[in-house]
């Protein structure tokens, strides 16, 4: 739940409203409201846009396997979205030439699927042997190092979708969730910093501020901490009207605790 809390400025019926006193607003999640600005910054119209994008945009693939059967899904920022399962058709009556044939076309479904998926970064994750053997079968036939994916594997107790939702629980994969949403913050970072011995990175509100309105950057980072502070807003408010971007870190992440040693703001 998020908390407001402000002061009563206008409302209907007037009889029934406390003008100027203090009121508290508590919205939960699936709550609809609606806010009124007089003036809507491009920069912090971006970060709510892209907190709603977040939710839709799937943000890693997960494939539970095992020696029967793989179960497909997307995690994404509001939920799971589950997709197709593929069965191996794999059983002990098999010849070992009929067993490894299936195991064969059953890996190359999964390839496929993995190919198909819209993702940067997919878990493969089993209870037993059968994810192992995928993942050397995927080494020896030079697909781990084609494909334009990063592949992570992790145990799950089963192939159904409580193991997904277990696997969502682990520590593993909130630490790989965190790191998907920051890749692009480190990035610029980067940027920022191999900057600095060129002189092209500038930081802290002056210079910023003087890089800004002679046009001589072209992104700006600042810390959603200092959204609030006028002078800040001002530089924002000059970069916008010069068509300069502006990426808002989360101050409380490594990339932001980081900026805030070159004073919470920056440019490119």
């Amino acid at each position: 739940n998020v908390r407001f809390i402000g002061t009563i400025v206008e409302g209907k019926p007037i009889e029934y409203i406390r003008l100027n006193s203090h009121h508290t607003l508590n919205i939960s999640t699936g709550d609809i409201i609606e806010i009124t600005k007089s003036e809507w910054r491009s920069y912090l119209v971006d970060v709510v846009r892209n907190a709603v994008e977040a939710t839709r945009r799937p943000k890693l693939g997960v494939i539970a396997m095992d020696d029967e059967k793989s179960l497909f899904a997307y995690i994404l920022g509001y939920g799971i979205d589950f997709g197709n399962e593929i069965y191996s058709g794999l059983s002990k009556r098999l010849s070992n030439k009929d067993f490894q044939e299936a195991l064969k076309k059953y890996f190359e479904s999964v390839e496929g699927m993995i190919t198909n998926m819209d993702v940067d970064t997919i878990i493969i994750a089993g209870p037993g042997f059968t994810k192992d053997d995928f993942k050397k079968y995927m080494d020896d036939t030079g697909f781990t190092k084609r494909v334009s994916k990063k592949l992570l594997y992790f145990n799950i107790s089963n192939v159904e979708r409580s193991g997904v939702y277990e696997l969502i629980k682990s520590e593993d994969v909130a630490k790989v969730l965190h790191g998907e949403a920051i890749r692009k913050e480190f990035m610029l970072m980067e940027g920022f910093l191999k900057g600095l011995a060129s002189g092209a990175s500038k930081y802290g509100t002056d210079n910023v501020h003087g890089a800004v309105s002679d046009y001589e950057a072209k992104t700006v980072l600042v810390n959603d901490s200092k959204l609030s502070d006028v002078v800040v807003q001002k530089i924002l408010g000059t970069a916008e009207k010069n068509n300069v971007e502006v990426v808002v870190f989360n101050s409380d992440d490594e990339v932001g605790r980081q900026l805030h040693s070159f004073k919470d703001i920056a440019c490119i």
